[in-house]
């Protein structure tokens, strides 16, 4: 098995322009709002770069879309992203 070095990776990463999509199932969407928030509030996460911050909050809106979707108020969904 051949490494990736973290160059290699930011590299080839940085570098695509292509988009992805993913479809995400109610259950699955909980589990990765739950993910998001854990690594939010991880200690070794909050010196990440900005960028990294950004796509967090990115995601986190995204299953705050999902959940208003599904019928969820907004106290609700508060309460699910509360730390």
């Amino acid at each position: 098995m051949q490494e990736v070095t973290a160059e290699r990776y930011s590299e080839l990463v940085t570098g695509c322009i292509k988009s992805f999509k993913v479809e995400f199932n109610a259950l699955e969407i909980g589990l990765l709002q739950g993910a998001m928030r854990l690594l939010k509030m991880h200690p070794e996460v909050k010196n990440f770069s900005p960028d990294f911050h950004v796509m967090v909050e990115k995601m986190l809106d995204f299953t705050r879309d999902c959940f208003r979707e599904m019928g969820f108020t907004e106290e609700e969904i508060e309460y699910l992203n509360s730390e």
